[in-house]
This record gives structure tokens, sequence and C-alpha cells, in this order.
């Protein structure tokens, strides 16, 4: 029995032997031929970190998050100039930070795939505009550009001066509690700008402090996840990702989420159904005047908020469900609320460390709003504080909200005498092109903040 099963063990390993050595020849083949395909001899000629065979830079980029930015944002564009390539396995990335290079990629009406990263926001935030392409990114963006006409926004004025009171409130709250000590103000400019976009894009008002919180958190932390996943190249893959403890408190906070928007819709479909009930009945028992110039001119306009439309598109389109609601929700929820926060905790930031700037700024305030400085600020006195604007503008240019956006190329790009490739140029099918095209560009803003932690050294504003 033992000489049995002791050639029976030799057997397996002599197959088991064999059957590797077939297939590390196959790999070496495949690698020895992918090395000489057309895509990766022309984007090799980009310079770049040297890279391993099958693994890429993985391990160049298998480092904490801080890290990463600062390797990607200011170390590698030092060394290897405004645009270089990377490999993520098998696959070319190409990273360009110089406005000029980047121009001809976001003007294009072509170039408008989004890289597979983007898919990560999918369980979330679903087959919305920002994630979608071709001719359901078109439709979803005419359906939804008249929600953000100056119009509307206008409207909303009054609102903006509310939340606006109620965060310089709390600002003053926060010095008096922590005195001269430093403090972290961007949980407050959240609360602000959630509070703007709940009620002037959703027609809502947060319910509680509680509410806020919670979704604040999970938004928070589903960014993190998506960032985490991002530079983990074994949890790229779906099957594995989700059954990962990432993937399963993703779903938790995905769910949160998606409890939130959708009460959100339910409530408003429910305000809608009763203030046209209620206009209904005044109308059939002959409560509204005849008098109706007079009404028309004392009642305050209609507020038409970003969901109501959405609604109404619901009711005369049946393709557009309330999945679909939700997930355009969700995106304005997300993008809103969150990039504007960003943008005024850095302006503060960099307005506190420049004494100089900010009296500039109070002179120009002064200047516009007199000596009544408690009226609400209007959209003309807007459009006059133009220093104001240049500083906010500064603010973004070195602190930008969104420090990169992700392309994938579905056709050959020259770029100012640099040439970037897709994989398979000659194929004239353009869905085929799409599949096999997984080159990709990463447009980095640059920001000041990559350069001060990598430099140790506080930045110029």
């Amino acid at each position: 029995m033992s000489a049995v099963l002791t050639l029976a063990i030799y057997s397996w390993l002599g197959w088991g032997s064999f059957t590797w050595t077939v297939l590390t020849l196959l790999l070496i083949v495949y690698y020895r031929m992918w090395s000489q395909s057309r895509t990766v001899r022309l984007f090799n000629a980009l310079p770049g970190p040297d890279f391993l065979p099958f693994l890429g830079n993985f391990l160049d980029l298998n480092v904490d998050l801080d890290e990463f930015l600062k390797l990607v944002h200011f170390d590698w564009i030092k060394k290897y100039g405004p645009i270089y390539r990377v490999w993520g396995g098998f696959r070319p990335v190409a990273i360009i930070s110089s406005p000029q290079l980047m121009e001809p990629i976001l003007v294009s009406q072509k170039l408008i795939t989004k890289a597979s990263e983007y898919s990560y926001l999918s369980p979330w935030l679903g087959n919305c505009m920002f994630l979608t392409t071709g001719g359901r990114w078109k439709s979803r963006r005419r359906l939804l550009t008249p929600a953000f006409h100056f119009q509307i926004l206008n409207s909303f004025v009054d609102v903006f001066n509310e939340k606006s009171i109620d965060c310089a409130r709390q600002l003053e709250r926060a010095i008096e509690t922590h005195g001269d000590n430093e403090f972290d103000i961007f949980p407050i400019m959240t609360q602000c700008a959630l509070d703007i976009i709940c009620e002037s894009s959703m027609g809502r008002q947060t319910r509680s402090e509680e509410e806020k919180a919670i979704y604040v958190k999970n938004l928070h932390r589903i960014g993190q996840i998506v960032m985490e996943r991002g530079i983990r190249p074994w949890l790229t893959f779906d099957w594995i990702f989700q059954f990962s403890s990432l993937g399963r408190e993703n779903q938790r906070c995905v769910q949160a989420l998606h409890g939130f928007t959708n009460q959100v819709i339910r409530d408003r479909r429910e305000a809608l159904r009763l203030e046209a009930q209620s206009l209904k009945q005044h109308t059939t028992d002959g409560s509204i005047n005849n008098n109706i110039n007079e009404d028309k001119t004392d009642a305050p306009k209609e507020r038409l908020a970003f969901l109501d439309l959405l609604i109404k598109a619901s009711e005369t389109n049946p393709d557009f469900n309330d999945d679909d609601i939700r997930e355009e929700v969700d995106t304005v929820m997300f993008a809103g609320h969150d990039t504007t926060a960003s943008a005024m905790t850095w302006f503060l930031y960099c307005i506190a460390r420049h004494p100089e700037y900010q009296q500039l700024v109070m002179d120009e305030v002064d200047q516009v709003f007199g000596e009544d400085m408690e009226r609400p600020c209007t959209t003309q006195d807007a459009a006059e504080l133009k220093y104001l604007e240049c500083c906010i503008k500064e603010t973004l240019r070195l602190y930008p909200s969104v420090p990169a956006v992700m392309r994938c190329l579905t056709e050959d790009v020259d770029i100012v005498r640099l040439f970037i490739p897709i994989r398979n140029p000659s194929s004239r099918n353009a869905s085929f092109r799409r599949t096999v095209s997984d080159v990709i560009l990463t447009l980095l803003f640059r920001s000041a903040l990559a350069r001060a932690i990598a430099s140790g050294k506080n930045t110029e504003f």
C-alpha cells in the first residue's frame, strides 16, 4: 500500500512539475509578445518608473494613502516631468499634470469614457451622469442642465444667507470654546454645505444634528474605502472586494446612504402631492380671489428644486424611475456638498494665514454693504465682490476640491509631439475598441497641498 501511495505521489509531482513548467513557458511567451506589442512599445516611450513583469508598478504603489498621493502628485512629477507613465500590472496609465497637455483631452467630445476606477462608486451612485458615458450621459445631461440655471439658483439666495449666518454662529461658538487653540472647521463647513444642498436642491431641511452626523460619517467613509481600494490591486476584482472587510463595510455605508436619500425622495413626493391637493381644493372652493394680478405680485416666486425637476420628469418619462432619481440625488448630495465644504475650508485657512489679503477682502465687503452690514447678501452684491472672487479662485487653484480625473482612451491621442496609443487602433468596431482600450489617462490638478507635504514647507498664497 505504501509503495502504491509513494508511486502516486511521485506521479502527481511529476505531472505537477510538468504543468507548472508549461504554464511558466506560456507566461514567458505571452509576456514577450505583449512587451513587443505596439501599445507597450509606444507607451514605454513616455518617461516613468521602472516596472516588473506582470506586476508593473504595484510594489511601488503599495503604500498608505498619504504616501501614495505624495508619490504620484509630487515625487514622480518632479522626476519624470508633466507627463509620465506607470503600469498597473498589464494596464498602462498616463499621468498628466500640465494644463497645456491635458487641454486636448478635456475639450474633446469623444474622450469622455470613464476609467474603470469610477465603477467603485457604482454600488452607491448606480448609473448616474457622473459615472455613465455615451448616449445615456448626453440624455441625462439634457435632463439635468435646466436644474442648475442661474434663475433657479437665485431663488434660493435667502437659503444661502440663512445657512451662512448659522455657520458663522457655529464658528463663533467654536472660537469661544477653544480660545486661542486651533480646531478643525471642516465639520462645521460640511454641515453648512449639507444644509444648503438639502434645502436648495432637495427642497428639504435635514431633520436633526444626529441625522447629519450619520450621513456625513458614511459619506466620508465610503470615499476613504474607494481610495483604499484604488491602491490595493487585489481589491480591483469585485468578487474579492465584496467578501473583504472593506467590501462589507462599503455595503453598510451604501445601505445607510440609500436609506437617507430614499427618505428625501419620499418626503418630497408627499409634500408635492399635498401642495397639489391643497391648490386643487382651494381652486374648487373658490378660495382664490379674483385679484390674480395682486396675488401674483405679493406671492413669492415658486422654488423649483433639483429634486422637483426629477420627480416631474419621472411623471412624464416612464423610463426615469425612482432608482434613477436616487442615483442623481446621491450624486448631487455627494459632489455638491463635499467639494463646497472643502473649498470653503481651504479658503478660510488661506485667508487666515494672510491677514493682508483678508483686510483687502474686508475693505471690499465694507464698500459693497456700506453701513448696513446686517442686511442679507443679494446676487448683485455677490457680483460686485470681485476681489473676494479672485481669492476664492486662487484657493481652488492651490487646493482643488477634485485633484484628478481619469479617462479611458477610445482612440489614439497626439499631445504636443507625444503619442499615446490605444491597445488595438486598427479595429473598426467601436464597441470592441472600447472593450480592449485600457490605456488610462489620469489628469492631475496639482495642488499646493501635495507640494507642501512633500517639501515640508508652508504653502504661499
